[in-house]
C-alpha cells in the first residue's frame, strides 16, 4: 500500500519505525469555496481547475485543518447528520479523492 493510499484509509506510515499511526488530514493552502446552487465551487489559488462539491464535502474540507483523526471526522459527520451507521467508506473515499485531487494531504 502506497504512503498516500495509507493516508486514505486513515493511517499515516512512519518511515523511520514502518508503524501505522493515525492521519490528520489538512487542506492545501490557497484553497477556497463560493456556495453555489445547492453546492460549492473549490478552487485553489494559481490553479484554474475547479471543483463541486456538495455541503459534505466542504463540511469534510473544514474538518481537514490537522485536528481531526479521520476516524474523528467519521464520528462527526454521523452526530451531525444524526445518522444510523458510521459514514466510514464515504469519508475514505471523499479523503482519498481529495488527496488525489491535491485538495489534502
Amino acid at each position: 500500500m502506497s504512503g498516500r493510499d495509507a493516508r486514505a484509509n486513515g493511517d499515516a506510515t512512519s518511515a523511520t519505525l514502518g508503524a501505522t499511526a493515525p492521519w490528520y488530514p489538512k487542506t492545501v493552502s490557497g484553497l477556497s469555496w463560493t456556495a453555489m446552487d445547492g453546492a460549492f465551487r473549490v478552487s485553489r489559488a494559481g490553479e484554474r481547475r475547479i471543483h463541486i462539491m456538495p455541503h459534505t464535502g466542504v463540511l469534510l474540507l473544514e474538518l481537514s485543518n490537522g485536528h481531526h483523526t479521520v476516524d474523528e471526522m467519521i464520528a462527526i459527520l454521523r452526530a451531525a447528520f444524526l445518522l444510523e451507521r458510521d459514514p466510514d467508506v464515504e469519508v475514505r473515499r471523499f479523503l482519498d479523492h481529495a488527496v488525489h485531487a491535491g485538495l489534502v494531504e
